[in-house]
C-alpha cells in the first residue's frame, strides 16, 4: 500500500493527498524520520502548517536515541525540535530533565522557565522540576513571583498548591489559605 502512495506522490494531481496518507502510515509505523521528510514536503501546500507535528517527531527520535544511550543524538534531536517549533514544551521539558540528571540545575531551570512561556498547560509538569532546581540552587524564594504569574495565567491546581506551600512557608498558613480561596473564587 505504501508503494502506491509513494507513486501517487509523483502525480501532481494527487501529491497532497498521497503525502497526507503517507504521513499517516509513517506515524502508525512509528517511522519518525520518514514522517519528518513527508511532513516537510507537505508544508509546501497552502494552509499546511506542520511545525508542531514535526517537532514531536524529532522528540520521538530523541527518545529513541536516549533509550539507545546516545545522549548527544538525543540532545541534538531535542534542539532540532525547538528549531522547527520554538514553542515545543515537550522538547524543553526533556532537555531540562537531561540537565538535571547531569546536575546542571541552572540550565535546567532556564529550560523549565521557557516551558512556562511556551505552553502554560505544561506548567504543572514543569513546576515540581523547577522547584527542585531552585531548591538546589538556593533560590526557592524567587519562585513565588513566577508561580504567581503562572497562576494568573491559569497554570492549574498543582501550581496553585505549590505557590500556597511557598507562601505558607514565607507568610504563614493564613496567607496560604487566603491564596487558595482566592483561586477557588476565580473558577
Amino acid at each position: 500500500a505504501e508503494a502506491i502512495w509513494v507513486e501517487l506522490c509523483e502525480d501532481g494531481d494527487f501529491e497532497e493527498t498521497a503525502l497526507t496518507q503517507l504521513l499517516i502510515i509513517h506515524q502508525q509505523l512509528r517511522d519518525w524520520q520518514q514522517a519528518i521528510l513527508v511532513a516537510q514536503r507537505l508544508q509546501k501546500f497552502p494552509g499546511k502548517k506542520l511545525a508542531e507535528p514535526i517537532s514531536h517527531f524529532h522528540c520521538e527520535l530523541a527518545e529513541q536515541a536516549l533509550m539507545d544511550g546516545d545522549l548527544s543524538e538525543g540532545r541534538a534531536r531535542l534542539k532540532k525540535a525547538l528549531g522547527v517549533n520554538p514553542h515545543c514544551a515537550r522538547a524543553s521539558l526533556r532537555l531540562a530533565k537531561l540537565d538535571m540528571e547531569e546536575g546542571d540545575y541552572l540550565q535546567a531551570s532556564r529550560e523549565l522557565l521557557r516551558v512556562f512561556e511556551q505552553d502554560i498547560d505544561f506548567a504543572s509538569e514543569a513546576m515540581p522540576l523547577l522547584s527542585d532546581c531552585y531548591e538546589k540552587l538556593g533560590r526557592s524564594a524567587e519562585l513565588i513571583p513566577l508561580l504567581e504569574k503562572a497562576v494568573e495565567d491559569h497554570a492549574g491546581v498543582s501550581v496553585t498548591l505549590a505557590l500556597a506551600k511557598l507562601v505558607g512557608e514565607r507568610d504563614g498558613l493564613n496567607q496560604a489559605r487566603a491564596l487558595v480561596l482566592r483561586q477557588l473564587r476565580r473558577h
